[in-house]
């Protein structure tokens, strides 16, 4: 798997207010195969295996802090998709 950055918006809400921070996640991307449904001898092919992000650091780029524990599931997994399409172009 190969390790990358990718650098994007996030608004974090609390009870006290709501603030869009620059991050930077750093990540591992396994791009996923295409299916194949039949192998060349005619025996029974094998199912497609999607993209995959691990995140595995967020950190804030104005104050270099750590975020990841701060990131809800909504925002992880909006997180993998937005690398998924970065990654995918």
């Amino acid at each position: 798997m190969e390790k990358s950055t990718y650098e994007t918006t996030l608004t974090f809400t609390s009870d006290e207010c709501s603030e869009d921070r620059e991050v930077v996640c750093s990540y591992t991307y396994s791009p996923g195969r295409p299916g194949c449904n039949y192998l060349p001898n005619g025996d029974p092919g094998y199912p497609p295996e999607p993209a995959e992000v691990e995140i595995y650091s967020v950190r804030d780029k104005q104050y270099d802090v750590e975020m990841l524990e701060l990131v809800s599931d909504e925002e992880y997994a909006w997180l993998q998709e937005k690398i998924i399409e970065e990654e995918g172009k």
